[in-house]
């Protein structure tokens, strides 16, 4: 619910605004004043050009673009990098964060970009304080406004990076419709888009009521990889320092690479018997290694992960509705309320979750055991033998052929405000003042997930006195354990399988509420004057109130008797109390929390020069007061000067200098986290080398403080007038952060306690024999990150009558380009180095990343193309390349002998043509010459090796719609 404290000030800002807005009309004085919203500022005086850069998406533009998701447009401008789109992230399953769409700038992560709603904050999507923007109404969007430099001064927590400002038509009048549908060269990934828009004024004008709803489908992409040549099993095959030889490389870059502590059917691990794999049925093979080398295996017998389990695009459906009403009270008065919903619901064919590594004791005497392998244990006189599998009966479960993650977020927002002028002490005052209340509810769900107990009591079989397979523990029979094959694949009981997973349709579940309140005053007016001009200004107070509760299923945390809990879990003795109880999406539940933040802020403009030969400057200054009910108070300031020389035709230069923040989420806050399942590679005799299963927990920290942000730009924009139609601007950016959130990785954790630092060695956990079994990472305030670039940007318009005479049509002409040349990562830890990864092509910031459009318009028809271009990078840029000859490797510095990614040139081509005067044809053609992603591989089997948050992994894609509007 919303808060009492929220609502009382609303209220008390509302009822003052009324009373102003009043006043002025029984004045009868209309101000006449002028206002443009400026996203890099809070100043909204006519004719003020900010000092920091804005980048603006426009209708005309997201129309050209053609995608059925605004974030697609977005993403390709080259200040958005480390974006999130449904492509990226899909083989986890315990983060919940599957098909969320966010946007992020300067890859500085998505929770340092703020992003704005008509200048509104929007309730996140997920705890981590990411917001899913493709619940946002894309029938109304007039345009996006991507402020790229610091801006918490004008709008809070969360801009280090920038802003992303989404600004709606707010007096749309008529109807439109929207209808398209799209499928990639390879007949999958089929989606379909429907949009329809309406509005209309009443009460003679005062009023005005318009709405959109949309509804987009996509089949996804759930195995792609058969069909798509570019997949060759391609990965980095990592070896330990110490089994490194002297003078060759430490890692190697290799294709058809695979794992062989499991197989789908299943394998004998270890020895006299090593080797034995059972197929179709159970039947017994010998299996071909081909080349070990760690934990990999290169060539060989295909045992391929990602061939049954890597999917590139989830299969989803989602709405959205938007429906605002606003009223003139008076001229100078205007009150409004709208409602914003969001659905989303996401499935994703993930990894094998079922996996068991080389990690299972297996009885010669299992009566499941083919005789002839039973014949070969009596022979070799052994007992018992070490497995892995991937339990690939367990997929027959699910009508998908395999586990899934499945997604389901339901975001709800009501704001009301108003806005208007009053005259007050001879000046024109404009004032906005809104209340917003929004909540979201996530349920993120995993299918044919293992519960490690059951599976183990299953898989332990004898011959019953009748002759017959059973549960060789009486408990476990008396609790319904039926005797589960292993031995192959299509050979299980499915009522053993659904014993082991407890029900494919509940599986682990976390359940997620979050609550967001906004209350917010804003005025702008022009009191003071110099002797340049007016002298702007604008103040305010904020308030705003986060909250988040989590639900977990009960046997992933220690709250065994959660009465969330499924009932084939009551009562049964062999689940662990202490959780991990799934083999994978063991979630924490987390008591409700919430923080709240009480803000005033302050901008003015000054000018220095105006009409003087020596041109026009404006000094732009921002400060914003913050008190956290955790984090505690921390201020923030801006000092921005633009100068216009007289002398130079058409010249403007910007300066920005900047104290930005960003607060601690509630993800980041919470005690508890999330625990998932995955491979670490022990450092330490006398396991050195070996490769194991941990559960890796992710805890939050309650005593995180917040981060500190400095940004410094510079640029200049060139506009001459004997140049009409043209625009260009250069602007150089520095963003140095400190206090960074950030944790290690399992690896690391185990990496580091191995050179000597004990607190890491706190942090694992080892079983009995002095095995890993699990590793805890909590977020601190330790990292800390400098990156500093180039954006370019330039367009020209012109008639193409202008140059050839008689000849109709209009040219548009727009080029983007960043160059980052740095990017350095410093974690905190002792024994580690900064780590530079501009230019790091396995992640998202390469050096150049460019975007081009040309387009041609006529009166009934119109062609754009567009080019994408990504340069040539490498994998980590701390890694050495060599092949002979190579240095020690370190666990900072570790050698590969190739470490080069390639770079890509995408063409997209789209067009229009008007049917009628209110109806329109349109298609686009994405990735044209159907461009194979460039292998940019990882040391994980869980990936493909293709790097979808910065290539394109779909492949050609076509799409054809239809536009009606009556406005």
């Amino acid at each position: 619910m919303i808060s009492r404290f929220a609502w009382s000030h609303l209220a008390i800002l509302m009822t003052t605004c009324s009373f102003v807005g009043t006043a002025v009309a029984q004045e009868n004085q209309p101000s006449g004043v002028e206002t443009v919203e400026v996203s890099a500022s809070r100043i909204t005086t006519n004719g003020f050009s900010a000092p920091t850069p804005v980048t603006v998406l426009g209708a005309a533009d997201i129309e050209a673009n053609a995608q059925p998701s605004i974030t697609n447009a977005l993403v390709q401008l080259p200040a958005l990098t480390g974006s999130r789109t449904t492509q990226v992230g899909n083989s986890g399953v315990s983060a919940g964060g599957n098909g969320i769409q966010s946007l992020g700038l300067r890859n500085l992560g998505n929770n340092r970009t703020l992003v704005l709603l008509n200048g509104q904050r929007i309730i996140p999507a997920a705890t981590d304080g990411t917001v899913d923007v493709g619940q946002l109404p894309q029938g109304l969007m007039q345009r996006v406004d991507v402020v790229t430099g610091g801006a918490s001064a004008s709008w809070g927590s969360d801009a280090v990076a920038g802003v992303v400002n989404f600004i709606l038509d707010k007096k749309f009048e008529g109807f439109k419709a929207n209808f398209s549908g799209g499928i990639s060269d390879y007949g999958d990934d089929a989606n379909g888009l429907v949009e329809l828009t309406a509005g209309t004024s009443f009460a003679r004008g005062k009023g005005h009521i318009e709405g959109t709803v949309g509804f987009n489908t996509s089949d996804g992409v759930p195995r792609a990889i058969g069909s798509r040549t570019w997949y060759n099993a391609t990965n980095i095959v990592q070896q330990t320092i110490a089994q490194t030889p002297a003078g060759s490389p430490q890692y190697l870059y290799r294709q058809n690479v695979s794992v062989f502590q499991f197989t789908q059917g299943g394998i004998i691990t270890a020895g006299p018997l090593k080797g034995i794999t059972f197929g179709n049925g159970g039947a017994v093979s010998n299996f071909n290694y081909g080349t070990t080398i760690g934990t990999y295996m290169i060539g060989g017998e295909k045992n391929q992960i990602g061939d049954l389990h890597s999917g590139l695009d989830p299969a989803e459906k989602r709405g959205s509705f938007y429906g605002r009403v606003s009223y003139d009270v008076s001229p100078n008065a205007t009150f409004y309320a709208d409602f914003m919903y969001g659905m989303e619901h996401n499935r994703t064919l993930s990894v094998a979750n079922e996996y068991q590594a080389a990690n299972l004791t297996m009885n010669c005497s299992n009566p499941f055991l083919p005789s002839s392998v039973a014949s070969a244990c009596t022979t070799n006189k052994i007992t018992s033998f070490q497995y892995g599998t991937n339990v690939h009966d367990l997929n027959l479960l699910n009508a998908d052929g395999g586990d899934n993650a499945v997604v389901t977020r339901t975001m709800r927002r009501i704001t009301a405000g108003g806005n208007g002028v009053v005259n007050a002490f001879g000046t024109d005052w404009s004032w906005d003042v809104y209340g917003e209340h929004g909540w979201n509810d996530v349920s993120d769900h995993l299918t044919d997930m293992l519960i490690i107990p059951l599976f183990k009591q299953a898989i332990d079989v004898n011959t019953s006195a009748a002759g017959t397979p059973q549960c060789a523990n009486a408990t476990a029979r008396s609790q319904g354990c039926l005797p589960l094959n292993i031995f192959g694949y299509n050979v299980a009981d499915p009522r053993a399988l659904s014993w082991v997973e407890g029900n494919s349709k509940i599986g682990p579940f976390l359940n997620t509420q979050q609550r967001e309140e906004m209350v917010s005053l804003a005025i702008n007016g022009e009191p003071w004057k110099n002797w340049a001009g007016n002298i702007s200004t604008a103040f305010g107070l904020e308030y705003r109130e986060e909250a988040a509760a989590q639900q977990d299923d009960g046997l992933g945390s220690s709250n065994v008797g959660n009465p969330l809990l499924p009932p084939y879990a009551n009562n049964n003795s062999f689940l662990s109390t202490g959780g991990n109880n799934w083999h994978t999406g063991n979630f924490r539940a987390a008591p409700s929390a919430s923080y709240h933040v009480v803000e005033a802020f302050a901008e003015t403009v000054i000018p220095l020069l105006k009409g003087s030969s020596f041109g026009d400057a404006d000094l732009n200054l921002a400060g914003r007061a913050t008190q956290y009910s955790g984090a505690g108070y921390v201020s923030t300031w801006k000092v921005g000067l633009t100068y216009e020389p007289s002398f130079v035709d058409g010249v403007k230069f910007r300066a920005l200098q900047s104290r930005d923040v960003r607060a601690p989420n509630l993800g980041e806050l919470a005690p508890v986290g999330t625990t998932g399942y995955g491979f670490i590679i022990a450092d330490s005799p006398p396991y050195a080398g070996q490769s194991f299963n941990v559960y890796g927990t992710t805890a939050g920290n309650p005593n995180l403080k917040p981060e500190k942000g400095q940004t410094t730009e510079l640029g200049i924009v060139y506009a001459p007038s004997w140049f009409p139609g043209f625009n260009a601007s250069i602007d150089y950016y520095r963003i140095a952060l400190k206090g960074g959130v950030g944790q290690l990785s399992t690896q690391q954790v185990v990496d580091s306690c191995y050179q000597g630092n004990a607190s890491a060695c706190n942090l694992i956990t080892l079983n009995s024999a002095g095995q890993p079994t699990a590793v805890l990472t909590t977020k601190l305030n330790l990292a800390s990150i400098v990156t500093d670039g180039v954006d370019y940007e330039a367009s020209y318009q012109a008639d193409v009558a202008d140059f050839v005479s008689g000849v109709p049509g209009r040219v548009t002409i727009r080029a983007l380009a960043s160059n980052a040349t740095k990017f350095i990562t410093t974690s905190g830890q002792p024994n580690t180095l900064p780590l530079e990864s501009a230019g790091d092509n396995s992640g998202n910031l390469p050096h150049w990343k460019g975007f081009l459009s040309e387009s041609y318009s006529a009166d009934k028809w119109s062609v754009t193309l567009f080019q994408r271009m990504i340069s040539v990078g490498t994998l980590p840029r701390n890694w050495i390349q060599c092949t002979t000859g190579c240095p020690t490797p370190t666990v900072n510095n570790p050698t590969i002998d190739y470490n080069r990614v390639a770079g890509a040139f995408y063409l997209d081509v789209g067009g229009t043509y008007n049917l009628t005067s209110y109806s329109q044809l349109y298609f686009k053609v994405d990735n044209l010459t159907n461009l194979d992603p460039p292998m940019a591989p990882s040391n994980s089997f869980f990936r493909n090796g293709s790097n979808p948050g910065l290539y394109d992994t779909i492949g050609r894609f076509y799409r054809i719609g239809v536009r009606i509007t009556t406005d």
